[in-house]
């Protein structure tokens, strides 16, 4: 391969480095967002290949938002990679779009209690809840919670959420892979 084969798009690095963390083949991602192989790999280099010439690929915002969702990309990461398109279309399936929070109201970075070395909590507040990030090592995870919760009363649930919905991810790969 040379260099300019193996340089992913901006939104492609962030997708595939949390695919990674999440130890994916990228045919069996690709399966779950319902593309192939081929075409998960042209969307995060960019580049495809059409009668033996380099073409530049762009996934469609749709598209690129499901891979972006399956692995756990944020919609605020998207935007900051130039897909202001895919972040839509990820604000858009989320409860609170991050158009109406542009910002956060708190954030802990661990090793400080109550979060553990390589764990990152943000959060915001809206008049009905309040809005948590929980981030692990790329992956993040959102979830709306009682207005005013503290990070000391949620951080267990968002953990445990966190790993029920990669465990979830797991099994369905693994029985995809079982079952071909």
């Amino acid at each position: 391969m040379t260099q300019e084969e193996q340089t992913l798009s901006p939104a492609g690095e962030l997708i595939e480095t949390a695919r990674e963390t999440l130890r994916l083949s990228q045919n069996a991602a690709a399966r779950e967002v319902g593309i192939s192989g081929t075409r998960w790999r042209q969307i995060v280099k960019g580049t495809g290949s059409s009668e033996g010439a380099r073409v530049a690929v762009r996934g469609g915002a749709e598209t690129v938002a499901r891979m972006a969702r399956l692995v756990g990309v944020t919609a605020e990461a998207m935007e900051e990679a130039g897909r202001p398109d895919v972040a839509r279309k990820i604000a858009d399936a989320d409860p609170q779009p991050a158009s109406a929070a542009p910002s956060w109201d708190g954030e802990i970075i661990g090793p400080d209690a109550p979060l553990r070395e390589g764990e990152e909590l943000r959060w915001r507040d809206a008049p009905d809840r309040r809005r948590f990030e929980l981030t692990v090592r790329g992956l993040s995870f959102e979830a709306g919670m009682e207005p005013g919760s503290a990070p000391e009363d949620v951080i267990g649930d968002l953990r445990r959420t966190l790993a029920v919905r990669v465990a979830q991810v797991s099994g369905d790969l693994l029985r995809s892979h079982s079952g071909s």
